[in-house]
């Protein structure tokens, strides 16, 4: 197969573990255990004494109340660890030049949130896993800035420790077919 044929092969055979990550990752089941799974797994592995939850609580707080902290942890790359399990190359693509070329309003955001419901559930389940990390970039940031680390490098540490526990956006190039056509082989490898 040349290069165009075998592309289209790899795609309609993504297609059936494309299926089975969006139907088990979409649940609110699985939603609800993946925050008490985070909020737990946080508390034990970060660095600076949280409590179960808190950090998840922290998030919550920021999503609510503090915007540019928000922005500040999307900015830093915390985001990213699992913006690209909801997304293809294309569809990622689309995403990025829609974000970049136009600035959404809140009414415009929600139009284009109800017109899927598949969207809707990949918001929701997009804040709930927000949440603990944007806790955890809070917490460090506020730490590493404590212990004379210049803001700079408190912002890359933080961002670091947000994205520390599952990094979906990790992978390697000899594993990328495995990837595509595996329904979370990556998360049962790291």
């Amino acid at each position: 197969l040349d290069l165009e044929d075998g592309s289209r092969l790899m795609r309609m055979l993504a297609q059936p573990a494309q299926l089975l990550r969006a139907g088990v990752t979409l649940d609110p089941s699985f939603g609800l255990a993946n925050i008490m799974r985070d909020a737990v797994g946080s508390a034990v592995i970060n660095k600076y004494g949280m409590k179960p939850f808190e950090a998840s609580a922290r998030g919550v707080m920021a999503l609510l109340k503090k915007p540019d902290l928000v922005a500040e942890w999307a900015a830093s790359g915390g985001e990213q660890s699992f913006e690209a399990s909801f997304f293809d190359r294309s569809k990622t693509s689309a995403f990025l030049r829609e974000k970049i070329t136009k600035d959404l309003t809140k009414g415009e955001q929600a139009l284009v949130i109800l017109k899927s419901p598949l969207t809707a559930l990949r918001y929701i389940s997009g804040l709930a896993e927000s949440a603990t990390r944007i806790g955890e970039f809070e917490r460090a940031y506020q730490e590493n800035r404590k212990a004379g680390m210049s803001e700079g490098d408190a912002r890359r540490m933080a961002s670091f420790e947000s994205r520390d526990r599952q990094d979906f956006a990790k992978g390697g190039a000899k594993t990328k077919i495995i990837r595509q056509m595996a329904a979370f082989w990556n998360a049962g490898l790291q």
